[in-house]
């Protein structure tokens, strides 16, 4: 950030505002798309540009998949935590999945179930969990880390 550059409360909240609302606009038109090949995306819908519902969950239009539920419960575990709070977090999602989400990955499914009969916050590494749920999460921990590089170091 160069000194020419103020970021005020206001500023910085409707910046974090619009990642939300281009999170959940990009998750809802991607849900449309999602497992699908390029060549079947061409194929079926050509330039995929609005969103328009359906896809393997067929899902309603302008619906979100559980990629924006579960960044918004990782964000209401944040605030309510005043901060960062593993545990915290992971009740968050145990109550989550209680509400029997539309959809939810497998390694997901496997992680908060472990969480709740074992209170085991990590598991051993497999190769079956490689997804790109965990990139789909990460805004409000980016939001809470912004301007403090020492939180990102190990």
């Amino acid at each position: 950030m160069n000194s020419d550059t103020t970021i005020t409360a206001s500023s910085l909240y409707e910046r974090a505002l619009g990642a939300y609302l281009g999170f959940a606009c990009g998750d809802a038109l991607g849900a449309t798309l999602e497992f699908m090949t390029p060549e079947q995306i061409h194929e079926t819908y050509g330039l995929h540009k609005d969103i328009t519902g359906g896809g393997w969950l067929g899902l309603p239009q302008g619906h979100v998949t559980d990629a924006t539920e579960m960044t918004l419960t990782l964000s209401q575990a944040i605030i309510d935590a005043q901060g960062w709070d593993i545990k915290v977090a992971a009740d968050y999602f145990v109550v989550w999945l209680s509400k029997h989400p539309t959809d939810i990955s497998e390694a997901v499914l496997r992680g908060i179930r472990r969480y709740k009969n074992t209170g085991d916050l990590m598991a051993p590494y497999d190769d079956h969990d490689a997804g790109n749920g965990a990139c789909s999460r990460i805004l409000p921990l980016a939001l809470i880390c912004l301007y403090q590089d020492e939180a990102f170091e190990s």
